[in-house]
C-alpha cells in the first residue's frame, strides 16, 4: 500500500501522510508528531526503508493499549 500512497517518487511527504484516511480526525500536531518520528532523517519525506524500520520499532500491548483502566498510575504520563 505505500507505493498506492506515495505515487512514482516512492517517498511519504507530510501532506500525503496527513491525507491517508484513518488519520482524517488526527490533530494536525499528532499526525505532524507521527510523521516527524517516520522521517528518520529529517528529509521531511519518508522511503519504504523508514516507514518499515519505525513500524517494526512500534510494540502493542493489547492488555495496556485498548484498556487504559490496566495502566499502572505511575505510568500514566508517557502514554
Amino acid at each position: 500500500h505505500f507505493a498506492e500512497i506515495t505515487g512514482e517518487d516512492a517517498l511519504l511527504t507530510r501532506e500525503e501522510f496527513g491525507a491517508i484516511p484513518g488519520l482524517a480526525d488526527v490533530p494536525e500536531e499528532i499526525v505532524d508528531a507521527m510523521f516527524d518520528r517516520l522521517d528518520a532523517d529529517d528529509s521531511d519525506d519518508v522511503t519504504l526503508e523508514e516507514f518499515n524500520a519505525a513500524s517494526a520499532a512500534i510494540t502493542v500491548d493489547p492488555a495496556r493499549d485498548l484498556n487504559p483502566a490496566l495502566v499502572p498510575k505511575d505510568q500514566e504520563a508517557s502514554n
